[in-house]
């Protein structure tokens, strides 16, 4: 405790009482000289308890704005259409009057949660908003969220994606008209106390479902909440946050209702740029592009970048590198054309899987002095092709002092199904390092590819299952499979891409090791030390091929799925 903190509980000027242990979280003797795996056992359940006390507050703050909507006179004092000489000076019906009522009840009550927790009202919305969607389309996420196996985040993330889903089908439900109650008892929130609250489950829009067994089952609202909400619990049991949001936005895709293809073209629309204020002199330049336009314009900067990176006397960092590529490509480029190009995409090298996948890799995507063959196999379980196209339009660029000039192009790599190639199948395709995209612009790309690599894969999951290599040297097709079955670092909960990984031997090459798939894992440089020069140790599984890592003190914890 600070000197001047146990003065002032001398002098009486402050409650003793509010620096007890519990209070400012000091830890009892017994565990402050437990074992380390003790230690971690006890932050677990810390965790836990906050989490079950932040679904609490979500819950709490539906509750009030559901006793607001059920009894507004607390909020907006007595109702005036109860007085039989009542005559509303605007006109409305008594209806009309009663759901102003509601919505005003509501929103003095947002206004005093957001007063008294010091934080604005749209946070309190944004909470109410989200503890209804969870427990209409998300219950089982919600579920875990009330009993703390999942994060915050978890939730938040789980709730914004279910609501950019379809809503429910009509179904004809029996629905009272009759005048809404004018008491909370008669919604059976009558007691006082959130125990009762909880036991009552009651029924309506405005109702609070506090208990995860009284949460609406998602199938009952429509067949692709329940897809989503089963998918995103998996999800979110087993991965952090950032690899959740990930695997949860292409959940979102391939269980969406409504085509990809359809919400593409109407998203499109929306797309544009804006420059937002910064402090110190700095602001942030946005765009909102088609996906794969994007993803080759930041490919063609990030390329580039590493190119000025390697020279002797650089001593920006690699973010540096690309905004100050990214300002230069923008400010220095010959004036845009009076007919702008549409919106096309870049080009890029193509895989293709008779039954799994196919990716896209423009031709500058090789390594300098790599080789630029490509080669073929076949399997009976399929095949992915990847062939290469031109990457961006080859509009000349001004070369600076900062930017070099190159006509090579940029990797963007994108799996499509080789059935979907063929119009024989509507499985999306996936655009490395983001997920799912409509199928109209995969097979253009496709069909804009100039060469192809046939990859195996497994005839009913579409796992990548081998490689040919026959017309490629060695690292060079390792490095490019290893990107197929690996396209991250494998170590848990990390995400960075297996591109600017390093390839690891599970089994070091001194002790007998190979160099191929089998025993090769991408491992980013952080990781990569973190397994050599720590007790952390990957293995596979001899006869599935999972790679599990066991953690210092002995906790064993499987390779991430891959967020695709």
């Amino acid at each position: 405790m600070e000197a001047e903190t146990a003065w002032a509980i001398e002098v009486g000027l402050v409650d003793p009482g509010a620096f007890d242990a519990e209070t400012i979280g000091v830890l009892d003797p017994e565990i402050s000289c437990a074992a380390p795996a003790e230690l971690l056992d006890e932050l677990e359940r810390r965790v836990r308890e906050r989490h079950r006390a932040t679904a609490a507050e979500y819950r709490l703050v539906r509750l009030v704005l559901a006793r607001a909507a059920a009894d507004p006179v607390p909020w907006v004092g007595p109702d005036p259409t109860l007085d039989l000489a009542w005559n509303d000076t605007r006109g409305r019906t008594v209806a009309a009057v009663r759901r102003d009522r509601r919505d005003m009840a509501e929103r003095a009550a947002i206004a005093e949660m957001a007063t008294r927790l010091c934080v604005s009202e749209q946070t309190v919305r944004a909470r109410a908003a989200n503890s209804d969607t969870l427990q209409t389309r998300c219950p089982e996420v919600w579920a875990a969220f009330v009993e703390g196996s999942i994060s915050e985040r978890h939730a938040i993330e789980s709730a914004r994606l279910a609501t950019s889903l379809p809503d429910a089908e009509v179904v004809t439900v029996a629905v009272p008209t009759a005048t809404p109650p004018e008491s909370p008892d008669e919604l059976g929130l009558g007691s006082a106390e959130l125990d009762s609250a909880n036991d009552d489950c009651p029924a309506g829009d405005g109702a609070l479902t506090p208990d995860p067994s009284c949460a609406t089952p998602a199938s009952e609202g429509h067949e692709s909440w329940r897809a989503f909400d089963e998918g995103a619990l998996d999800r979110a049991l087993h991965l952090p946050p950032a690899r959740f949001v990930a695997a949860a936005r292409s959940l979102r895709e391939r269980v969406h209702r409504e085509s990809l293809e359809a919400r593409h073209r109407r998203a499109t629309r929306d797309r544009g740029v804006w420059l937002t204020a910064e402090l110190d002199g700095m602001a942030t330049l946005s765009a909102l592009l088609p996906v794969d336009r994007a993803a080759a314009a930041m490919a063609r900067i990030d390329r580039a970048a590493r190119h000025l990176r390697v020279a002797a006397d650089e001593d920006r960092t690699l973010a540096q590198l690309r905004a100050d590529v990214f300002a230069d490509f923008v400010t220095t480029s010959p004036a845009p054309p009076a007919q702008p190009t549409p919106l096309t995409t870049p080009a890029t090298q193509t895989d293709s899987s008779a039954d799994g996948t196919s990716a896209l890799r423009s031709s500058g995507s090789r390594a300098p002095g790599s080789s630029g063959s490509v080669g073929t196999a076949s399997g009976s379980g399929g095949s992915a092709v990847r062939g290469s196209t031109p990457a961006a339009p080859a509009g000349p660029l001004s070369p600076t002092a900062a930017t070099p000039a190159s006509t090579r192009r940029a990797a963007v790599v994108v799996t499509v199904p080789a059935l979907t190639l063929l119009g024989a199948g509507t499985e999306p395709a996936v655009l490395d390092g983001y997920g799912p995209i409509d199928l109209d612009t995969a097979r253009r790309l496709a069909g804009e590819a100039t060469s192809w690599v046939r990859v195996l894969t497994h005839p009913l999951t579409g796992v990548p299952l081998a490689l040919d290599r026959s017309t490629y040297r060695v690292p060079t097709a390792l490095r490019r499979w290893l990107g197929v079955t690996s396209p991250t670092c494998v170590f848990p909960g990390c995400g960075r891409s297996a591109r600017d990984c390093d390839l690891d031997h599970l089994t070091a090459w001194i002790d007998g090791g190979r160099t191929d798939d089998d025993n090769l894992a991408p491992e980013c440089r952080h990781h990569h030390r973190l397994r050599h020069e720590s007790r952390w140790h990957p293995s596979r599984d001899p006869d599935t091929g999972d790679l599990r890592w066991t953690s210092p003190l002995g906790a064993q914890i499987a390779e991430d799925p891959p967020p695709f």
